[in-house]
């Protein structure tokens, strides 16, 4: 989500705040938040100053609408190189193949699954796999943030900022009689 996104619904939320609790207060049958609220409408200034906090509203209230149906673009190329003749790029397919080929090259690695961002340092790597359960975890995670990173960076010429490694569902092993 980006600043300007955050910057719309923490405005909006603080609106919707202020008009809770003026409502709530109001509820309560006191009758001076009411007179006050009605005395604003009697000047020329109050009726200014509240058409234009309801114009702000209105705007807050579109921009709002419009983030929230507005989409993220997935990102399914990521560019290595532009040249005199254009832009080279590797899509998110390839990527996740160099992860497989370089996954085989550490033994104990069952089923696995990846996904990749995009950040201004780096792609952002994450591996969820299930392992075998008799070897060592911390080791083996590091054998594979290694191996991930350096045939990445080797084959794509992208530079990796970190590579989380997620060890999931040792069930599998239990049922055989593992751990």
């Amino acid at each position: 989500m980006s600043t300007f996104s955050r910057f719309i619904f923490f405005c909006y939320n603080l609106v919707l705040i202020f008009v809770a609790g003026v409502a709530i207060t109001a509820s309560t049958g006191n009758m001076e938040l009411i007179k006050t609220a009605a005395g604003v409408f009697e000047t020329p200034q109050g009726r200014t100053t509240v058409g234009i906090v309801a114009l702000l509203l209105l705007i807050f209230g579109i921009a709002m609408i419009l983030l929230i149906l507005q989409r993220q673009k997935k990102v399914d190329s990521y560019e290595i190189e532009t040249t005199l003749n254009g832009a080279i790029s590797i899509t998110d397919a390839a990527l996740k193949v160099i992860i497989m080929r370089a996954l085989k090259q550490v033994n104990g690695v069952k089923e696995t699954s990846s996904q990749i961002r995009n950040s201004e340092k780096g792609l952002l790597i994450t591996v969820h796999m299930m392992v075998n359960p008799n070897l060592s975890v911390p080791e083996m995670s590091q054998a594979i943030q290694n191996e991930i990173k350096d045939a990445v960076e080797k084959i794509s010429g992208l530079s990796v900022e970190h590579v989380r490694v997620l060890v999931d569902d040792f069930a599998t092993a239990r049922k055989q009689g593992g751990v």
